[in-house]
């Protein structure tokens, strides 16, 4: 004789979990649907030296406040053999913390004004704002290359 099921509905005990399975994909689907845009993971690309980049983006007032500003192209400085960074033409909102550990192909906001791509890993005392992150960091390190390079960075 097969047992209770859940929510006590007489089911038996093969089917015990597969109700709370079919409830949880349908609320994911119900809280999901109509999300507005602005909710959603936006994408961007980043061209660097021909070889083309996708970055997903935060979800927040940085990340939204810097796309409006795209198409955008800059010229970025190197620093500290593991980044390059520019100014932006203005400043965008920040919420600032430190990371701890920078990884590879995280873009991040630098005081309210200078975004910074960082192509190594390494630990930080600074606090940054996020905007996004390239999704593919394959060939990344190479195409920053040495030195000052210009980054397109587009919708």
């Amino acid at each position: 004789m097969g047992g209770v099921g859940i929510l006590g509905l007489g089911l038996g005990v093969e089917y015990k979990f597969v109700p709370m399975m079919i409830w949880i994909f349908i609320l994911t689907k119900i809280l999901t649907f109509g999300m507005p845009a602005e909710q959603k993971a936006q994408q961007i690309t980043l061209t660097v030296s021909g070889k083309q980049f996708t970055a997903t983006l935060e979800n927040n007032a940085t990340a939204k406040a810097f796309t409006e500003m795209l198409p955008l192209t800059l010229n970025m400085k190197e620093l500290n053999a593991n980044e390059k960074f520019a100014e932006l033409p203005k400043s965008i909102p920040t919420n600032q913390y430190n990371p701890g550990t920078i990884e590879v192909g995280d873009i991040l906001l630098y005081g309210s004004s200078t975004i910074v791509v960082f192509y190594k890993k390494f630990d930080t005392p600074y606090s940054y704002t996020k905007i996004g992150k390239i999704d593919q960091v394959d060939g990344l390190e190479t195409s920053l290359g040495e030195g000052n390079v210009k980054v397109s960075f587009g919708k």
